[in-house]
């Protein structure tokens, strides 16, 4: 695992299991959010955004998190490993909700300087929402690119702590031992 595409719905826990697998495989880690976003929640441009990410995708090792559809092929087209969060909607709105009350003063890892992670209806809405609008074409994103590289779907919180207790501790790293 050298590039790895974490994905999933807002409050999955993209950020938090892209932490964790740049620390446990020494990879690292691209927060698309930190990129895409300016000063005041206001998006990069098409252009400018395709630009970036091409650039951000180019290296030979790093976990990116975040979805972003108009980059998402380029993504995975480079990914070695693909991890799919696949969690209910109602838990996703719920630890988007712990999220916001936990960073309301205190930065994001994941967000420009100077942002905080927001709470508003229309994302709520996307959250519960995505596993009916945005899942199937994520899915089918998926399978045009599982050839060649591995994917990984955890449905649950209990199979993300599963699949990082089978990652092979730090010091097990072949990079390490050369």
């Amino acid at each position: 695992m050298k590039r790895i595409a974490v994905i999933g719905a807002g409050g999955a826990g993209k950020t938090r299991l892209a932490r964790t697998l740049g620390r446990v495989l020494g990879l690292p880690v691209i927060h698309l959010d930190a990129h895409y976003y300016g000063p005041g929640w206001q998006p990069s441009g098409p252009a400018d955004w395709a630009a970036r990410h091409r650039q951000l995708a180019a290296g030979e090792r790093w976990v990116l998190d975040g979805n972003y559809a108009s980059t998402l092929a380029l993504r995975l087209e480079r990914a070695d490993t693909i991890v799919l969060l696949d969690l209910p909607p109602l838990l996703c709105a719920w630890q988007v909700r712990w999220r916001w009350a936990l960073r309301r003063r205190r930065p994001a890892p994941d967000l420009p300087a100077g942002l905080r992670p927001k709470l508003d209806r229309q994302f709520l809405a996307y959250v519960l929402g995505f596993r009916r609008h945005r899942r199937p074409a994520l899915i089918a994103e998926l399978s045009r690119w599982s050839h060649g590289r591995t994917v990984i779907v955890l449905r649950s919180r209990h199979a993300i702590k599963w699949f990082i207790a089978q990652l092979p501790p730090p010091d097990h790293n072949p990079r390490h031992l050369i």
